[in-house]
């Protein structure tokens, strides 16, 4: 296909016609010959006489339809873009002419050739390609079947093209001139007028309007062409005209002259054609023809607010006006529009609803007008109107009507008669801007006056009539609509209102604070409301109720007194409050370790979280008993809490998987569990009463010389201990083994009795009920952390679990083998996604790996956002990376790449800080020495009461705490000790501070009271729980709590419990940070802030995982933690540094110098892997699990390297997170020094 170029030839320099400039071009040419003739000269000489020849003819004599040569044609066509303005040389008109030769067969004529002419100018116009098979294309459709030229038709086209571009008509007039022609080949002139319009690309989407069944559809286009004249000037909506034409047409698809003549005498532009197609279509009878007697209603249909309602209301199934609904709305909208001049969507919105009323059946040919309702409308402005001053007054007249119907049908008159005088009072509360608590005050009382069927409920009535005019009203309906939801409670109204002043002058005698009684007079009504109880003869007062609250209300107050006497059914001397009052004060005595830190703390905190949430308490009280609930102080006091409410709230929503799951967390407590002890005392007295009195008296003789014997044995059992001589041993350990015998003859006397064939089947039932209680008891969890756990896991699960998946989990833990545990973690690892509100996606779990971890119980705790939305971030990196490694994935972030960057500049390799090499590592080896660990013991101890921290803390706290410990029994002591340089020389002495019990030095066995009693001071005063506006006292305050309650603790535990000349292999290594089911949880495998689940910054723990600024030095005994760090390249005071963040370390290793330094020779190794062996190494200043006295520490700045990203960090030295840049830089930090 070849394609024409519209490219303009360069302008002709002289005044002669391009026709004559080229033949004197040439002319030229064949001048510059020798004269004498050469068989060249020649040929060349008989080219020229024919362009002469073709230059000399006369065009306007040719005849239109005469056939021409393809020479002449090329000049008609070069005259014809010549008379458009375009100048081409022969040669140009020539090459059209051959490229147009190629694409038809007809002949080329003067007419032909001024159809093809038109259509090139376009494309000289546009200075555009135009494709020569189209060009014949679109001429030949200017000649019909029987190839007669329409000339009309063309004269149309040329007039056309005035305004034409090339692009338009491509898109557009092409389309159109298909559109207009007729099966016989015809263009149909009606159809061609339509080239006048500048049409879009739409265009072609006329042909269903403007030539059904194949044949153009002349008032279709006679009318799309009025459209369009009248809109040629504006940007046109082809969609809306095109919607319009197709509503003017009838179901047989022919125009619809008086739809044609409707919208003649409304059409202004395309701006009202959608509405004008919208009104057509739906004032069309079933025929499809406009009904012009309905042409009435267009002025309302018009307004935009009242189409979508009239739309919805008159119109039927097939979209048509519903003549008589029609004519209703119209005197609806003259009512309105009477009363209220600006109208207004919402109001109109809700007045419309009301009248137009809904049958039984669904769909739109439903609605019928309502004229009881339409009526109250009357009734309302008849005797309303003249009160409101407003234009607008049906503002409130929609919600009073709201108020007064019933199921849409039944409009009561008696509560408008009711209103009228209160509104005549205060019409002001009619107004539509107006704020006014008087008119919400009325709708309630007319609410409140209202039976379910709509009357009006004549107590009601009677009651607030009595109270209408009162001051009070208002007050006494607020009051009354607290009550409306209950049965039956006019008649006690008046009593409840009289108990309500009761209590106001209750509370203004106890001498509340301002803030309490205010927050009291509020908790009233919720009292009064829990007071209302339903019995059998009716609805009353709970006057037991009552008294109960005032009795605990200056123990609690008010709110919390409502709460406990609710929650505790008015018996305060139940076991259940009881234990309650128990674990309040158990945690009171225990606030030291329920603090969090250094967060305040105080007993009355936690007595107000009791008291606010009893029911809660309670009900997890009786879950998981009291022992349990005392191990979860340990949790910290906003995870308890947690606990409390989380337990509560999966008891109340679960009740039938409790149940079942209750015998597996606390059997003793459980249904089935004391069932069965009842059956078995049952079964037991049943046996005891077939027993004979000679078997009783028998029974209670050797029962007697049983417990003694025993209690002989145990005698021996202890001089065994101290005799050294071996005869005398055995001797003893002979006596000893022939009592054992006389207690097995006693029993077996007794034993006899019961082998008669009359006890046989009574004891196998008693067997059977033991065997059963022993089961439930053996498949029961007996591991207080692993039952929090699953609690957490299950408050958030179980909403989403069905009844075998509950099976499923209680059978699980209930068989405890090795098998069930797996099982129960795979299926909670397909849970993880919930609530974190993440997709569930099989191969993200697979890649995650964390069905083995010891730790996916905590993914399914509460999480604040910045931990989800980072964890999430992984997620998707994942997800949408199946083929990269979590390596490289995580080094493809900015952030990460700009760490990259500021590593490089510095000369440190970024990709072994980022690498693990399995063959980098430190070991140590561990031997455990009891004796050292002992005499370790108390002197930490002693040191932590000789610490220059206690002078910073008030001189009396630290004296209550000496006392404390001198009321066990000991003996502080002051004593001078010599002092020794670094080389051990005398350097003179110093007082110490030393404890001693019976004029002896502190044992290890005496450590337990110590702590004991220092414990009991910390837990006792106030000082210590609440916090100072002293920063100095407070980290004091922090130090020495952590020292106390932490590390000499768990010092005396582990030496205590520990074995001598354990030894233990353990290796430090670098974290793989990119091992997300491990890296993800460093903070729980050390217990510490950044641990997910419980942690306080559990939100850091995915931002380690993901930016690459932040490292981990970890300790590991075989797969078994032992120890960490994280770590962070910073610049120290301006000069590279490698700092630990703080180490963490596993009780049993804590404080251990031979791990401490493993840990400082691998910081070592890795700097030299980096490639800086020789970067100063730092720690941090707090919380390190392993003695750091003798390091230098000092102030200094730090600038950490590397970015975060848009997260945050968790950075120890800060306690708090911060988004690192590599630019900021914190001042006045302190640090040791390692290296």
């Amino acid at each position: 296909m070849k394609i024409y170029s519209s490219g303009f030839s360069p302008p002709v320099n002289n005044k002669k016609s391009p026709h004559i400039q080229a033949f004197h071009t040439v002319s030229m040419s064949c001048d510059s010959f020798s004269r004498e003739p050469t068989p060249e000269k020649i040929a060349f000489k008989g080219i020229t006489d024919k362009i002469k020849d073709f230059f000399s003819q006369d065009l306007d004599s040719l005849s239109p339809v005469e056939p021409v040569s393809d020479n002449i044609a090329a000049k008609l066509l070069h005259k014809n873009l010549e008379k458009a303005g375009f100048d081409y040389t022969k040669d140009d008109a020539k090459l059209d002419i051959t490229e147009l030769r190629k694409e038809t067969d007809k002949k080329f004529t003067p007419e032909y050739i001024d159809i093809i002419a038109a259509l090139m100018t376009l494309s000289k116009k546009a200075n555009d390609l135009y494709i020569y098979d189209e060009i014949i294309d679109d001429a030949n459709q200017f000649y019909d079947n029987k190839g007669n030229f329409q000339k009309e038709a063309f004269n149309i086209l040329k007039k056309s093209l005035e305004t034409v571009s090339l692009r338009t008509w491509q898109s557009t007039k092409r389309k159109l001139i298909h559109l207009a022609k007729e099966k016989d080949g015809t263009l149909n002139p009606k159809a061609m007028q339509l080239l006048k319009y500048n049409l879009s690309h739409y265009a072609f989407d006329y042909q269903d309007a403007i030539k059904p069944r194949g044949k153009v559809d002349e008032a279709a286009a006679g009318i799309l062409d009025f459209l369009l004249e009248k809109t040629q000037n504006q940007d046109i909506s082809e969609s809306k005209i095109r919607h319009l034409l197709y509503a003017l047409k009838d179901k047989n698809e022919k125009i619809d002259n008086e739809a044609i003549k409707f919208t003649k005498s409304l059409y202004l532009s395309d701006s009202n054609a959608q509405i004008l197609a919208d009104f057509v279509n739906a004032a069309k009878d079933n025929d499809g023809k406009f009904r012009p007697e309905l042409a009435k209603y267009y002025k309302m249909f018009e307004i935009v607010s009242l189409k979508s309602y009239i739309k919805e209301y008159v119109v039927n199934d097939e979209g048509q006006f519903i003549p008589k609904l029609m004519e209703k709305m119209q005197t609806a909208v003259d009512f309105y529009t009477e009363y209220d001049t600006d109208i207004d969507k919402n109001q109109l919105d809700d007045f419309l609803k009301n009248i137009f009323t809904p049958g039984i059946f669904s769909g739109k040919n439903n609605f019928t007008f309502n004229e009881q309702i339409f009526n109250a409308y009357r009734y309302l402005a008849e005797n309303y109107a003249g009160i409101i001053q407003s234009d607008n007054k049906f503002v409130k007249f929609n919600e009073l009507i709201d108020v007064c119907l019933h199921n849409r049908s039944y409009f009561n008159k008696e509560l408008f008669e009711f209103a009228r005088p209160i509104i005549k009072k205060n019409p002001s509360m009619l107004e539509p801007d107006e704020e006014d608590d008087d008119f919400n005050v009325l709708k309630v009382s007319l609410r409140l006056m209202t039976n379910h069927d709509g009357t009006t409920d004549k107590n009601m009535l009677k009651l607030l009539k009595k109270r209408k005019n009162s001051p009070e009203f208002n007050d006494f309906v607020d009051f009354a609509n607290i009550f409306s939801g209950k049965k039956n409670i006019v008649h006690i109204l008046d009593d409840l209102w009289r108990v309500r002043k009761d209590f106001y002058e209750f509370l203004g005698k106890q001498g509340s604070n301002d803030e309490d009684y205010a927050n009291s007079i509020f908790a009233v009504d919720d009292i009064l409301k829990n007071a209302v109880i339903s019995k059998e003869n009716g609805t009353c007062i709970d006057y037991s109720y009552l008294e109960k609250v005032k009795e605990l209300q200056p123990e609690y107050n008010l709110v919390a007194a409502g709460k406990i006497a609710k929650a505790f059914a008015n018996d305060l001397d139940s076991p259940s409050y009881k234990a309650f009052k128990k674990l309040l004060k158990s945690a009171q005595e225990n606030k030291i370790t329920l603090r969090d830190g250094a967060d305040e703390l105080t007993d009355e905190d936690i007595k107000k979280f009791f008291s606010l949430n009893p029911l809660s308490v309670k009900t997890a009280l009786d879950f998981l008993g009291e022992d349990r609930l005392k191990y979860a102080f340990k949790l910290k006091f906003d995870r308890f809490q947690s606990l409390i409410k989380n337990t509560a709230n999966f008891i109340t929503n679960n009740q039938n998987f409790a149940k079942n799951l209750k015998p597996v967390i606390n059997p003793q407590d459980s249904e089935v569990y004391n069932s069965l002890q009842k059956q078995l005392a049952e079964q037991k007295a049943a046996l005891a009463k077939q027993r004979t009195p000679e078997q009783i008296a028998l029974e209670a003789k050797n029962q007697k010389l049983i417990q003694n014997l025993r209690a002989e044995i145990s005698d021996l059992k202890l001089k065994l201990k101290t005799v050294p001589n071996s005869t005398e041993k055995a001797k003893i350990t002979a006596l000893i083994k022939e009592k054992n015998s006389q207690i097995k003859n006693l029993t077996s006397e007794i034993q006899n009795f019961y082998k008669n064939e009359e006890f046989k089947n009574r004891l196998e039932e008693i067997s059977k009920t033991s065997q059963k209680i022993n089961s439930v008891l053996n498949n029961s969890l007996t591991d207080n952390e692993e039952i929090i756990n699953h609690l957490f896991v299950l408050s958030t699960i179980s909403s989403s679990m069905d009844q075998n998946e509950e099976d499923f989990y209680v059978k699980m833990l209930s068989q405890k083998d090795n098998a069930s545990k797996a099982a129960l973690k795979e299926f909670l690892y397909k849970k993880i996604f919930e609530p974190l509100d993440y997709e569930y996606n099989e191969d993200l779990l697979k890649r995650l790996n964390l069905a083995s971890s010891k730790y996916l119980h905590c993914l399914f705790e509460e999480h604040d956002s910045e931990f989800t939305d980072c964890l999430t971030e992984i997620f998707d990196l994942l997800v949408e990376n199946p083929d990269k490694s979590e390596k490289e994935i995580f080094n493809s972030l900015d952030q990460n790449i700009a760490t990259k960057g500021q590593f490089e500049s510095l000369g440190i390799d970024y990709d072994k800080w980022v690498s693990v090499d399995k063959n980098s590592y430190v070991p140590v080896l561990v031997k455990t020495d009891i004796e050292k660990a002992k005499q370790a013991a108390i002197k930490n101890l002693e040191e932590d009461l000789n610490d220059e921290i206690l002078k910073k803390i008030p001189k009396a706290e630290i004296e209550k705490i000496f006392d404390s410990i001198r009321k066990k029994g000991f003996e502080i002591r002051k004593n001078k000790e010599i002092v020794y340089d670094e080389n051990g020389f005398d350097n003179g002495f110093k007082e110490t501070l030393r404890i001693y019990k019976n004029k002896k030095p502190l044992a290890f066995s005496g450590i337990a009271e110590v702590i004991n009693a220092v414990k009991s001071v910390l837990e006792r005063e106030e000082f210590w729980s609440k916090a100072t506006e002293n920063e100095e006292i407070e980290q004091a305050k922090e130090t020495f709590l952590t020292h106390i309650l932490k590390m000499r603790e768990n010092e005396y535990k582990n030496a205590e419990n520990m074995k001598n000349n354990e030894t233990a292999a353990l290796e430090v290594h670098k974290t793989d940070m990119n091992n997300i089911s491990h890296a993800l949880f460093l903070g729980n495998h050390a217990s510490c802030c950044t641990a997910v689940g419980s942690g306080c910054n559990e939100w850091s723990a995915p931002s380690y995982v993901m930016n690459k600024c932040i490292s981990s030095i970890e300790v590991m005994d075989g797969k078994d933690f032992v120890g960490n760090t994280m770590c962070y390249i910073a610049k120290v005071d301006g000069e590279p540094a490698l700092v630990l963040d703080n180490i963490e370390m596993n009780t049993k290793y804590q404080h251990n110098d031979k791990i401490r330094d493993a840990i400082f020779e691998y910081a070592q190794k890795l700097c030299k892997e980096i490639g800086k062996p020789e970067l100063p190494i730092y720690a941090g200043p707090y919380r390190h699990k392993v003695n750091m006295e003798h390091f230098p520490f000092k102030e200094h700045n730090i600038t950490i390297i590397g970015s975060s990203g848009g997260y945050d960090v968790y950075v120890d030295y800060l306690t708090d997170g911060v988004q690192i840049t590599g630019k900021n830089t914190d001042e006045n930090i302190k640090l040791y020094r390692i290296k």
